[in-house]
């Protein structure tokens, strides 16, 4: 129900996300998780990106600390209506956190449909557990529900997260070492 002048504005789509989710059982983080999931995937369409060719500058600046040049922006995905996995991972994070999430950007490598390599996907905190949620493979609408809160053992046998995020709240519980890692990634290529 958000209306199309806020379909290509970050802000505008935000503040409306935000107050048609503040009462009753909008205010849930699950709910709101929820909403956005719905939103991106059925709105944002997969197109790998030539990053090389946006303007080299850093325009906007996830809060998981790397610099992403215009055209990996949540504003310019919006405007574009396709991004690439790490734009996807990328609006999806800054929705969550104007919606008051706690969510994570998590890169490393996965596999689907016999295709493996990088990817980045997202962990967003629900009632003080982290959850599992790929946007870009969810918006392969025969993928759509698979997608959203995958547990994660589930969620290990396609996504390996890089190194760097084993010591995240998100997977130090798992006790992934970067030997298992190596492992995981092993057996993901030889399944695909």
């Amino acid at each position: 129900t958000v209306p199309k002048r806020h379909w290509s504005d970050f802000s505008g789509l935000a503040q409306f996300l935000k107050q048609s989710s503040a009462s009753g059982s909008g205010k849930s983080e699950l709910f709101r998780a929820r909403v956005i999931y719905r939103w991106v995937v059925g709105h944002i369409k997969y197109k790998d990106l030539d990053t090389d060719s946006f303007p080299v500058r850093p325009a906007w600046q996830s809060p998981h600390g790397s610099y992403f040049n215009d055209g990996l922006s949540p504003q310019q995905t919006l405007v574009r209506r396709f991004t690439d996995c790490e734009g996807f991972a990328l609006l999806y994070e800054a929705l969550s956190r104007e919606m008051g999430l706690q969510v994570m950007f998590i890169s490393g490598f996965a596999g689907l449909n016999g295709v493996t390599g990088y990817h980045a996907w997202n962990a967003v905190q629900i009632d003080g557990q982290w959850e599992m949620v790929d946007v870009t493979w969810g918006a392969h609408p025969e993928q759509r529900e698979r997608w959203f809160l995958t547990p994660k053992s589930k969620f290990l046998t396609s996504h390996v997260p890089d190194k760097e995020f084993l010591n995240t709240d998100c997977y130090s519980k798992l006790r992934l070492s970067p030997a298992t890692l190596g492992s995981l990634k092993m057996q993901l290529h030889r399944q695909r």
